[in-house]
This record gives structure tokens, sequence and C-alpha cells, in this order.
């Protein structure tokens, strides 16, 4: 099942991802264990990263629009002895995003390092993962505790819960470009924690012992509610990350419309916030956390 064969029925679910724990030596053992250590490594090493304070206007000003993209002919095997990763997929909503990658030194292949001693020399290559993380301000995070920490340093207590209800209320605008990907392959991503968990059980997507699962299904299961748009020319290269994520200037109404929704106070205090009017562009050094 591990191979790329599909799942066409609820009670395979369990089967599929039992028979990939018994052939994935990252997934054997103490998984807890294996994931906190995994986790401490994720927020060590992301942790160091130093960023700008953002505007409050672009802390809720959303994407300029939702997408869906998908690489020309994600499946040929031969391309990624010729590039280190590609991006085969990317969709977002107003505030989450999610991708699909391939590549030959990749997450899994880093815990499999990490977790089991594994020389990256022998990792396995042409393997595929995801990524799921939502937009903060130009930035472009996918762990939950350190989302909190940057964003109550920046602001406060009070403007992140007033952040993390509007993510949360956008979540499920997620879920149709979930349903859309059919992956190449079952794929699989450690979680962060029990919050990355539940966003990953809440798109759809089945998790076990903390580790999130993706199973390819039978085309005639799919049920998508969107249509794909498939990037031409990019079969050997894949999809162009940074520019699926587009234009980062703040949009005023929606960002105005957001704060009236969700936002701490009124909007006079947020026109008066020092912050709140500052200027973002895609120029800025806005950051794409890697997995």
């Amino acid at each position: 099942m591990s191979k790329g064969f599909s799942v066409n029925q609820e009670h395979d679910v369990d089967w599929a991802i039992s028979n990939i724990q018994k052939n994935k030596k990252a997934l054997k053992g103490n998984i807890k264990f294996k994931r906190e250590l995994l986790t401490n490594f994720w927020h060590d090493s992301c942790g160091k990263n130093v960023y700008d304070t953002p505007s409050l206007a672009s802390l809720f000003s959303p994407y300029n629009h939702h997408s869906c993209k998908v690489a020309e002919s994600p499946a040929e095997d031969s391309v990624i002895g010729k590039h280190n990763q590609q991006y085969l997929y990317f969709a977002n909503s107003d505030f989450w995003y999610v991708f699909v990658k391939r590549e030959n030194y990749n997450l899994n292949g880093l815990a499999q390092h990490l977790l089991c001693g594994v020389p990256q020399t022998k990792l396995k290559k042409d393997h595929y993962e995801f990524q799921i993380g939502v937009k903060v301000g130009p930035y472009y995070f996918f762990m939950p505790s350190l989302i909190k920490e940057r964003i109550c340093n920046w602001y406060g207590h009070e403007v992140y819960n007033s952040w993390r209800k509007m993510v949360k209320d956008d979540l499920r605008n997620l879920t149709p470009y979930i349903s859309a990907f059919n992956p190449p392959k079952h794929m699989y991503s450690f979680a962060c924690d029990k919050s990355s968990e539940n966003i990953c059980e809440s798109l759809g997507l089945h998790t076990k012992h903390g580790v999130a699962y993706w199973l390819r299904k039978n085309h005639s299961d799919l049920k998508s509610e969107v249509v794909l748009e498939t990037i031409k020319g990019t079969s050997v290269s894949g999809l162009d990350l940074m520019s699926c994520f587009g234009n980062r200037d703040t949009y005023m109404f929606k960002t105005i419309g957001n704060y009236l929704e969700y936002g701490p106070g009124n909007l006079i205090d947020f026109a008066m916030n020092p912050l709140a009017s500052q200027k973002f562009s895609a120029d800025d050094a806005g950051i794409f956390s890697p997995p």
C-alpha cells in the first residue's frame, strides 16, 4: 500500500497506515519520542530566525486571491534526478496554504537521518511530502507554538487571540483544496503538536500517534469542488513556490473588514496604531519557513 496503491474505503485506512508504519524506519519504535525530538529540532532551528515586527494591517490582511495550482505531469519519476526538489501542488485560502513536494533529501529523510541514524547518502530518493501552514503578516509559518510566541511578542495575547479566531474560521476554506489533489503516492508528515493534528483532521487528513497521513484515493472516489490550474512548462522544474504566494501588498478593504470582525479594538485604535499603516510589498524580506 505504501508503494502508491489507492485507498477506496474507510476501513482500508487503518490497514494502509499500519502498512506505511511497517515500511518506514522513521515511523518504527517510539513515535511519540521521535516526534518530540524532531519538534525540538524544528523549534530550535526555526526559533533562531529573527523577524521584523509586521504592521498590524498586514497581520489581518489575507492573500489577494485563492489559488489551486498543480505542476504539469507531476508523476514523471525521472525528473527528480535533475532537480533536488520539485513543488508539485500549491493551494491557498485567505490565510492558509498547503503544498506538496518531491525531493531527494526531504523532511522525512531528515527524520530518518536524525531519528534512525540513516546516512544522508543512503536516504531514499523520490519521496513525497506535504506541509500545511498559515500566513502571518508577510511571513509564512507552520509551527503553532512559534506562531503564538511571535505574535504575542509583537502585539500581545489579545491580538493573538483575535488573529487565531480569524484564521481558525478560514480553515474550512482550505478543505476543498486538500480534496482536490490526489497524491501520486501515500504521504506522511510528523505533526508539530496536538494543535497541528487537529488542523489536519479538520481538513480530512488522517492522524495516528502524532503523524499525519495524506492517502492516495481511487479516481472514482475523488469529489473535487475546485478545478486545478495546471501550470505549463513545469514538468521538470516544478512550481515556483514564491510566485504561487503572489504579491504581498496590503489589501486594505479586506484587511479593515477582517479587523472590524475579529480585531481586539475599534477601527480608530487600529488606524492610530503606529505600525498599522506601514506598507509592505513583495520586495520586503518575507520569510518562508522551511519544513
